[in-house]
């Protein structure tokens, strides 16, 4: 019987990476994008798959990107990884980033940059092959090093369940999956495996540059740590694995009450109060990751003492308003908390000065286009048209709301009759009503007419300004936002 340490380990890392793939639901005849950067850890993995191709029937191709930053070493690395896949008869594709002001200082890109240029070239040449799977080789060592870096970054259950064994490429709607099947391996075995299997790896010079944040966890802080506690890597992925199984259960009720808390759209997210405040505290976290999740972009993270602030908000008063990671924009009305993208919000502008409309015809306004066509009453209700049904498009009696039409925000003391009201009320009190947050409330156009606010736009028109029975002629009026 082979007793080689060699043969050992090969057969060891074959066993753990196959038994991954088979958790991850790999199937026979499934094809892999295997994401290699020319070091022990990728090299392992491409040799390791080289070998499981046929029992598995595999299909392999092999990324490689340079970064552009090391460019003599990052030549070679290129170099280095084509030969290997070519020997192993497996395509193999590359990318060189190119920066438009000439190569950068190493101090001048950061992790993030350089890991999303990675992903994006894995979705490109994954989404040209049909390639639904890309795998990466990161290790035990690595887990460890990421459940570390975001306790630093303060975190809470589910950023301590680090990286997981499957899930999606981290980029905008990829339906591309990702694959770590070394996670339960150490960095110390993937040499071994090379070193067994008379592979010489390359050896990144940038992974000793205090630069980057990771580097100085794996080359100064975990060190430290490890004279606290010599098997500290073990004990953080043990943590992980905890904190993965927490948040798992979390997570599934969760989604037994999420429709009865949060209600999603595409372009922003709401948790009802009443009902949010009824779940535990733990619950309560978990629905505001996820719903942070949903609206932000990939790789985006919140902290737990942002998690914490947006729980406060939400058993607080409206208007309040709060920034988050990914250019997230969280607010609060009487009754819901919202997020948002900031950039939506900054289409919204404060309506400042009088605008007088032509009416029929076309205005613009700051921020709005407002177009308004008279037809009869006969046409009206005989209308095919293609106009869409929203809170920016009206119909309005046009004998009734009078002339000397123009467009204005709120100003103090104005009053305001709401369809189906039988009296005035002050504007403020109808915003109150509405739940309109206070900073959006100069962002409102009212329509005005020589009788008075004729329509609140996006929200509610007068009493008076709607279709009777004695209607002769109707005004069709939409407003709108341009950027």
């Amino acid at each position: 019987m082979d007793s080689k340490p060699e043969i050992f380990i090969e057969r060891r890392l074959s066993r753990q990476t196959e038994r991954a793939l088979k958790d991850a639901g790999i199937k026979a005849n499934t094809s892999l994008l295997i994401g290699v950067s020319g070091g022990p850890d990728s090299m392992a993995l491409l040799h390791i798959l080289s070998k499981l191709r046929k029992p598995l029937s595999l299909n392999l191709t092999v990324a490689h990107v340079n970064h552009g930053i090391r460019p003599i070493e990052g030549i070679e690395d290129l170099r280095f990884v084509r030969e290997q896949a070519t020997r192993l008869h497996i395509p193999v594709f590359t990318r060189t980033l190119e920066y438009p002001h000439g190569r950068p200082r190493e101090k001048s890109v950061s992790e993030q940059f350089l890991r999303t240029a990675r992903y994006q070239f894995f979705e490109d040449i994954a989404k040209e092959l049909s390639i639904d799977h890309v795998v990466v080789a990161h290790t035990a060592d690595d887990q460890a090093e990421t459940v570390l870096l975001h306790l630093l970054r303060g975190t809470g259950i589910s950023g301590l369940s680090g990286m997981h064994l499957i899930g999606q490429l981290p980029l905008p709607q990829s339906k591309v999956h990702l694959l770590r099947p070394l996670l339960e391996i150490d960095k110390r075995s993937t040499l071994q495996y090379c070193d067994a299997v008379g592979i010489t790896p390359r050896i990144d010079s940038s992974n000793q540059s205090s630069i980057f944040l990771r580097n100085r966890i794996r080359n100064e802080l975990i060190p430290i740590l490890s004279e606290y506690n010599p098997a500290i890597s073990e004990a953080l992925r043990r943590l992980s694995r905890t904190a993965y199984e927490t948040s798992d259960f979390m997570a599934k009720h969760v989604q037994d009450i999420w429709n009865t808390v949060v209600e999603e759209s595409a372009s922003h997210l709401i948790i009802y109060k009443k009902n949010f405040v009824d779940q535990h505290p733990a619950i309560q976290s978990a629905v505001i990751r996820k719903a942070y999740g949903i609206i932000a972009p990939p790789d985006s993270m919140i902290s737990q003492k942002q998690l914490e602030d947006v729980r406060q908000l939400l058993s607080g008063s409206a208007g309040r308003q709060l920034r988050l990671p990914g250019q997230i924009e969280f607010t609060t009305t009487y009754t819901s908390g919202e997020f948002r993208p900031s950039s939506q919000e900054n289409l919204k502008i404060d309506i400042t000065g009088t605008y007088p409309l032509s009416i029929p015809g076309v205005s613009n306004i700051p921020n709005w286009k407002v177009e308004s066509s008279v037809v009869s009453r006969y046409d009206w209700e005989n209308l095919d048209t293609d106009l869409p049904v929203n809170n920016f498009l009206a119909f309005l009696d046009m004998d009734a709301i009078g002339d000397a039409f123009y467009v204005r925000n709120r100003l103090q003391g104005d009053r305001f009759q709401p369809l189906g009201m039988p009296q005035e009320k002050r504007l403020q009190d109808f915003f109150v009503d509405q739940h309109v947050p206070q900073r959006q409330r100069d962002q409102i156009p009212l329509l005005i007419s020589s009788k008075g606010i004729v329509w609140v736009v996006g929200h509610r028109i007068a009493d008076w300004a709607r279709i009777t029975e004695a209607t002769a002629n109707v005004l069709v009026t939409q407003f709108r936002q341009v950027d």
